[in-house]
């Protein structure tokens, strides 16, 4: 005899779920169990001593149904309805019992096994999908570390060729003046042209401007060029 297939969330084999206990409505009761959901209903009405809430079912109303009707978006449940009734696998189970068809007995075992057990089965998959995300977001922190140091070191790279530039102009600078008071006046007045305080805050792309004006302030002041170096 073939089952009917389950009505679930979004026709996805999902299980209807609300505070981590999967569910079960009405109308997906009736459907399984092969029958009309007013029979369902006529059949709880009956044998309310029989019917638990919050053990067999859970009565949703007021913001509570609201919740769950934006979280299933319409998918289990019509935005008309006021109050819903979820039944859990023991209200299933007693459903079952009340209708005692042989078409009850067969898809019970059915629910149990494919649709409450899948609760079960889905924490397996939040555990490895949690497993899964820990696992990318290491390899995330090990790009981001790398990337990081690919920057300090590019920085400390910029540095070096800062301090190569200042021992460059430095020397220039002393290759161009008679004595080392020559060579300090020069260098203010360089670091003075370029609104500096000291070397390193002249940008390196700005060293040849440097050098020419270093060597035209030289030949103003009438000292002795060493053309062997600038070449």
């Amino acid at each position: 005899m073939t089952k009917n297939p389950l009505v679930t969330k979004e026709s996805l084999n999902i299980p209807v779920v609300f505070n981590g206990q999967t569910v079960i409505t009405t109308e997906m009761l009736a459907s399984v169990y092969g029958t009309e959901p007013r029979r369902i209903t006529e059949n709880f009405n009956r044998n309310l001593d029989k019917f638990e809430r919050d053990k067999h079912y859970i009565l949703l109303q007021g913001n509570e149904l609201k919740e769950f009707k934006d979280e299933y978006a319409g998918s289990v449940v019509a935005k008309t309805v006021n109050k819903l009734y979820l039944w859990t696998e023991r209200g299933a189970s007693r459903h079952c019992k009340i209708l005692d068809t042989d078409k009850a007995w067969e898809q019970f075992d059915y629910l149990e096994e494919a649709y409450f057990k899948v609760k079960e089965l889905s924490v397996v998959y939040i555990q490895d999908l949690i497993t899964n995300v820990k696992g990318d977001f290491e390899a995330l922190k090990s790009e981001i570390r790398e990337e990081v140091a690919e920057m300090v070191r590019q920085g400390k790279e910029n540095h070096r060729l800062s301090h190569k530039t200042k021992l460059d102009l430095n020397h220039i600078i002393h290759s161009y003046a008679v004595c080392e008071g020559d060579a300090e006046v020069l260098k203010q007045m360089t670091l003075a042209h370029f609104n500096a305080s000291r070397w390193q805050d002249i940008a390196y792309d700005q060293k040849n401007e440097v050098i020419k004006f270093i060597r035209s302030t030289a030949k103003d002041m009438e000292m002795f060029v060493q053309e062997s170096y600038l070449d």
